[in-house]
């Protein structure tokens, strides 16, 4: 199960293949432009996508509601300090890719919550899927309050301006992609459990299709980058918190 010198940073193994990398590049930039269409092309249609789904949130049993909501919360922190400690305690050899997983679900929240203030989209309660007040317009959030920008974070719910893209999809498809890349073996479990949550948001009402569309294309894209790229272990590496040189001391925390 173990690989030895499994995690190394990639820096001690330089890829010369300039040809391939581009390839990489080129399907990279491929991928991002297909789900921008693909969000694109759904944002006409998120109106007719929600009423049925969310009829069929309303159909499902008791039961199936606690569960759908239980699965609902992977990405959440719990779920990642859970992952972060089946990978510590029985796979050692890999403890060190918890620094990409670190990082990976940091950039993604972070590169969420920028394109949420800038885009500015309404949440479905307020029935304008069309509507984007981006960082320039301002609406209330309710009938007795003031009009607030999206980047008012200060202000009362300015969330309700934040709606795409999701940020629970987001997390969980940036914890799905870095178990993908860690464990291949389990990457259809991991995306099926995945796709609960973008179902759940819609679902609940709490976004349109699109913005999970979006959410999913931000943390699967950050979590790739860091995850593919080693860059939370280089970045540990290039601030002392862990030792990189040899492979029986590969990816080994820093000190005593």
């Amino acid at each position: 199960m173990h690989e030895r010198g499994d995690d190394k940073l990639s820096s001690e193994r330089p890829n010369l293949d300039v040809n391939g990398r581009d390839r990489s590049i080129g399907r990279t930039l491929l991928v991002r432009g297909l789900c921008l269409l693909a969000v694109a092309a759904i944002v006409p249609f998120d109106a007719s996508i929600r009423e049925p789904a969310e009829r069929l949130y309303e159909m499902m049993g008791g039961d199936l509601k606690r569960e759908f909501k239980a699965y609902s919360q992977f990405g959440g922190l719990t779920s990642v300090v859970l992952v972060g400690l089946v990978i510590l305690l029985l796979d050692r050899a890999k403890s060190s890719r918890l620094w990409d997983l670190a990082l990976s679900m940091g950039l993604a929240s972070l590169v969420t919550m920028v394109f949420k203030i800038l885009i500015g989209r309404t949440r479905p309660r307020f029935h304008t899927p069309e509507h984007f007040l981006g960082f320039w317009d301002s609406m209330p959030t309710s009938l007795d309050t003031e009009p607030i920008y999206s980047w008012q974070i200060w202000a009362q719910s300015p969330n309700e301006f934040w709606s795409m893209p999701s940020g629970h999809t987001s997390a969980a498809f940036a914890l799905a992609t870095f178990l993908a890349i860690t464990y291949p073996r389990i990457r259809w479990l991991v995306f099926a459990v995945a796709i609960v949550v973008p179902m759940s948001r819609l679902m609940t009402g709490a976004h349109w299709a699109s913005d999970v569309v979006a959410g999913g294309c931000v943390g699967a894209w950050v979590s790739s980058a860091v995850t593919g790229r080693g860059l939370g272990r280089r970045l540990a590496g290039r601030l002392g918190l862990m030792r990189t040189g040899g492979s029986s001391g590969a990816g080994q925390p820093a000190g005593g």
